[in-house]
């Protein structure tokens, strides 16, 4: 059994769908043939027959409808324009989902839609000596739609954190148009969240002018309904704080929409939610994520950010990854072979470079590895063991419901804890690396 927020990696892999169902259904449990995508069509098939889903179904239809039709009209020819409109065209097939989905938000317009939002003029940024990106141009404006994609550690947030002006250029110039409301979302800022307050009172602190009722029934689209919008945020799931910051971030009615990982913490039905959102949202968007069906439904225009550079893929998302595939393939087969004789004296520099001094330096990081990978073995085993307890059929007896619903979350968090530790792990190994590397040149200097 697989409990993931990744559609794409569900429509790969499995060939039945367990639907924990919500609304009228809510309680029951349903298996579905079929992977991710067919559940969405068998579903939405299910909810046409249900009447009380008549009027509210043929609303969302109708806004799905518009907006492709707005989209088709104005869309260029260029390749990542004519994905984006198959992929709404695919949005059209499941409306009846949408209609059933319990958070149900949309962007208002901004209040002033500036033609120019941001320009970058030979911009260089980094962080103390080190130069994470340097002479990039690049100017916004209104109703552009850009996906931001490149390795971790590429500088992606950092570019992001600058259009935001959350960090200045080292050199260049950064400019904005008049009246830029930015609305910047990351994770770093659910961590900044008052564990003391409500959501409540964190809307009615940020919107003093605002009715308090407005604000309970905006903070409801987003699951916040009733009591639930009263209990503290300290105990609050990450997937509850991610929307509770969405919230706030959607509130604002921003004209400049800077979107780092939205959809780490976020279940399926949210990451739908959000993406139907940002498909009527009137300002300037960009979205970096690794979740692909998010950028090919939100996003029209590729930019890559590689090698301290950004510059812009003509193409869709599937074209960048062969694209890739390609380039590597080609490094492989050009790379000299070096002789035996070369790889012996290679290997033997190589291993008097980590010696003496340069242990010392590395250990710190090789201790961060060890725990980290004493994390990853603690986890994995929770993980397996909270995948046993979903393959015991009797968890799926009639009065189980709480049982089933706790281990299915519990199930959820420890996969996301797992898989934010190999990333930690990932990262942590890829520094080592770097830090070996550097040691070997300075000592072969």
């Amino acid at each position: 059994m697989i409990v993931s927020h990744d559609r794409d990696f569900l429509d790969r892999v499995i060939d039945h769908t367990l639907a924990i169902l919500p609304g009228g259904d809510a309680g029951s449990v349903r298996l579905y043939t079929g992977n991710y995508s067919s559940y969405e069509e068998q579903r939405s098939s299910e909810l046409v027959q249900l009447a009380a889903f008549a009027t509210r179904q043929e609303r969302e239809i109708k806004r799905i409808e518009s907006f492709v039709s707005r989209f088709k009209a104005k869309a260029s020819k260029a390749r990542q324009a004519q994905s984006r409109i198959k992929q709404l065209e695919k949005m059209e097939k499941v409306a009846p989902v949408y209609a059933a989905d319990t958070f149900q938000f949309e962007f208002e317009e901004p209040e002033r839609q500036p033609e120019r939002i941001v320009s970058l003029e030979e911009v260089s940024i980094g962080y103390g000596e080190r130069t994470v990106l340097a002479n990039v141009s690049l100017t916004l404006t209104r109703n552009d739609r850009i996906a931001m994609i490149g390795a971790n550690g590429a500088g992606k947030t950092t570019l992001v954190r600058l259009l935001a002006g959350e960090l200045s250029p080292t050199t260049g110039r950064r400019t904005t148009g008049r009246d830029i409301v930015v609305g910047y979302f990351a994770q770093h800022q659910i961590e900044t969240l008052r564990h003391d307050e409500t959501p409540l009172g964190m809307m009615i602190r940020l919107f003093r002018s605002e009715r308090e009722q407005n604000l309970r029934d905006f903070l409801g689209r987003f699951g916040f309904a009733g009591e639930a919008a009263q209990r503290p945020i300290g105990p609050l799931s990450g997937g509850e704080k991610s929307r509770l910051a969405l919230a706030a971030l959607v509130k604002r009615r921003p004209n400049l929409l800077l979107l780092d990982e939205p959809t780490n913490h976020l279940d399926l039905e949210m990451r739908r939610s959000l993406s139907m959102a940002l498909q009527t949202y009137e300002g300037a968007l960009i979205i970096v994520s690794h979740d692909r069906h998010l950028l090919a439904t939100c996003a029209d225009r590729i930019l890559v950010v590689a090698g301290g550079a950004l510059t812009e893929f003509d193409g869709d998302l599937e074209d960048y990854r062969l694209s890739r595939s390609r380039e590597e393939r080609s490094t492989r087969s050009d790379k000299p072979k070096a002789s035996r004789k070369d790889e012996r004296r290679a290997d033997a520099e190589a291993r008097n470079a980590s010696r003496g001094a340069s242990r010392s330096q590395l250990r710190p990081l090789e201790k961060e590895i060890a725990a980290i990978e004493t994390r990853i073995a603690k986890l994995s085993k929770e993980t397996q063991a909270a995948s046993a307890l979903l393959g015991d059929t009797a968890i799926y007896e009639e009065g189980q419901k709480d049982r089933l619903k706790n281990a299915v979350i519990e199930e959820a968090r420890l996969k996301q804890a797992l898989a934010a530790a190999e990333e930690d792990w990932l990262h942590a190994s890829a520094r080592l690396e770097a830090a070996r590397v550097e040691l070997q040149e300075e000592q072969a200097g």
